[in-house]
């Protein structure tokens, strides 16, 4: 079973800086929901210091680490975000089984 860190290392392209953008499709959330909840200082994922014209990155630990973190929460269920669809299809994989291995990776650590 691959690893929340192994699995977001794959979606983020092997990037260890991960760009808003792409964070947003990894949650499978809306970029400006992301931006919302940083500028409230609700979003649980720490971002890096800002460089490169005040673009926004994450590194891929904190981003694994979040989803460990959502290990415990049941799976999802429900209508799939667009950017979850695109996510599970770079993957080459549904979206329910996108969501069971992210799952399945988090609890196993």
């Amino acid at each position: 079973m691959t690893n929340s860190l192994e699995l977001v290392l794959r979606l983020s392209g092997g990037a260890v800086r991960v760009p808003l953008k792409r964070v947003a499709a990894i949650l499978g959330i809306e970029p400006h929901t992301i931006r919302n909840r940083r500028a409230l200082g609700t979003f649980p994922i720490a971002s890096l210091p800002e460089a490169n014209g005040g673009r926004v990155y994450f590194d891929v630990r904190e981003i694994a680490a979040y989803l460990d973190k959502q290990a415990t929460a049941p799976v999802r269920r429900g209508t799939s975000s667009l950017a979850e669809r695109e996510a599970a299809g770079r993957l080459g994989m549904t979206v329910q089984q996108m969501r069971t291995q992210a799952a399945g990776a988090a609890q196993n650590g």
